[in-house]
């Protein structure tokens, strides 16, 4: 690990377990027409993920928060993800 890591509990991972589908959509949709990102599914979770644990004051003033995009949404254009 590189120096100065210090790991938590929030570092390794937040299951999203009653994250909903509606939640993930606006995320991705977020993130599409704001930041020019266009990604999948996980990408849309993994944004409101990270979005929770700011609202629920788990992410300090003045520390980062990042999530991935993992995909692109180039086979979601045929569902009604984007439209």
């Amino acid at each position: 690990m590189s120096e100065g890591w210090e790991e938590r509990s929030d570092d390794r991972m937040l299951l999203q377990r009653n994250n909903s589908n509606l939640s993930t959509r606006l995320a991705l949709r977020l993130l599409a027409s704001k930041e020019g990102i266009f990604g999948g599914f996980s990408a849309g979770a993994n944004l409101a993920a990270a979005v929770k644990l700011i609202k629920e004051g788990r992410v300090e003033e003045g520390e980062g928060c990042a999530f991935m995009v993992c995909d692109s949404g180039l086979k979601y254009l045929s569902t009604d993800l984007y439209t």
